[in-house]
């Protein structure tokens, strides 16, 4: 009888679940100019809307293409930065999405704060490093917000 090697799928205790689409109130706000030139404001925001509208429907290469191309031109979009790292990560590469994600995390934008942590969390895990993908939770289990349940959850299970 032939010895037939069983590969076991590793299990991850944080869910990978895509975030909806949420923009920051000083990004969604726009100006436009007396003569109805769309201002610059607007134009990122209509290109953002481009560039994620793969991710909302679960492209997520076409997603990192085009998300990739709107950071190097906007580098200091963390919506874009954000949802670029997600991507990376439903495409299974932790460790590009980590890179994304703490970028995003050093824009300093409150809006995505609490989601930057969360998916900081579920690629270290994914890359292998559960202690740092713990040490990105402890603060959410700490504080109310959106992913404090998950966190504390899911916290005995990465030492």
């Amino acid at each position: 009888p032939k010895t037939v090697a069983q590969v076991q799928k590793t299990r991850f205790h944080l869910p990978l679940t895509a975030p909806p689409v949420k923009l920051s109130m000083g990004d969604a706000i726009t100006w436009r100019s007396g003569d109805n030139t769309p201002s610059s404001e607007e134009i990122y925001l209509k290109e953002l809307g481009t560039a994620l509208a793969p991710y909302r429907t679960a492209d997520y290469a076409t997603a990192v293409g085009r998300l990739g191309f709107l950071v190097t031109k906007y580098p200091r979009s963390v919506e874009a930065t954000f949802y670029l790292g997600v991507s990376q990560l439903f495409l299974n590469q932790p460790g590009a999405a980590r890179l994304s994600l703490e970028k995003a995390e050093s824009l300093h934008r409150q809006a995505l704060r609490d989601e930057v942590q969360w998916f900081l969390s579920v690629a270290w895990e994914r890359i292998g490093n559960p202690g740092q993908a713990a040490a990105r939770l402890r603060p959410l289990c700490d504080a109310p917000g959106p992913y404090r349940d998950q966190a504390c959850a899911a916290l005995p299970h990465l030492r």
